[in-house]
């Protein structure tokens, strides 16, 4: 079965953009936790980079995908400097880090964010990992227009099950909804007659002997 690194963008005492009161590290964690979710939903086996807010240098940011020969490495990051879009970074000349970012930025258009395209960048963590890597920035976190497309933790979330549904069309494998499962409504309770008793303390109470009001 396929193994994937993910590593959300950041964290620690580098919060990468901030902007509107948002922290890139908060963001990108809430994208690769739902990443991590949909991937292992579906049988991929995923490494994670951080699943806290944790800082790590650009070697131990890497080494966990090498040392554990993964198959493919997704970097999760949000953008800034007033663009707009999302867009998707492979080392140059990688052809399965072209087709991963290609896929990412298709799946992240299903969504609704407009995309800036499928670019090649030597980044330390896709020039220093061993297989097809591709870094993303999904949104300009300081453009008030286009954060509003990830500016909440559900709106963060679709842009995780967006990466994963790239990852697993790249390993061909087919995506299943994640169907809410059906509440079975318990059986009503059956009102039976029969016989009981009743004690009751009160010095008033009438009694009647039979039914209807002649009694």
């Amino acid at each position: 079965m396929a193994k994937v690194y993910i590593l959300a963008g950041h964290g620690g005492k580098d919060p990468g953009a901030v902007s509107y009161g948002m922290k890139e590290k908060e963001i990108t964690l809430v994208m690769a936790k739902a990443c991590q979710e949909e991937l292992e939903r579906h049988g991929v086996t995923v490494i994670m980079g951080r699943t806290t807010d944790t800082y790590l240098e650009f070697a131990e940011e890497v080494a966990p995908a090498n040392n554990n020969n993964v198959d493919v490495a997704l970097f999760i990051h949000v953008n800034a400097g007033g663009g707009d879009g999302s867009e998707a970074f492979h080392y140059p000349g990688s052809i399965n880090g072209k087709k991963l970012a290609e896929l990412c930025e298709k799946h992240v258009k299903a969504i609704g964010q407009n995309s800036r395209g499928v670019k090649t960048a030597s980044f330390y963590v896709l020039k220093h990992t061993n297989m097809p890597a591709v870094l993303t920035e999904a949104f300009f976190i300081d453009n008030d227009v286009d954060n509003n497309i990830g500016d909440t933790k559900a709106e963060q979330k679709k842009f995780g099950v967006a990466y994963a549904k790239a990852i697993l069309e790249f390993f061909g494998i087919p995506y299943v909804e994640n169907a809410t499962p059906v509440q079975t409504p318990k059986p009503a309770t059956s009102n039976t007659s029969g016989s009981f008793k009743v004690k009751v303390k009160i010095d008033d109470l009438n009694i009647r002997k039979g039914p209807s009001t002649n009694y």
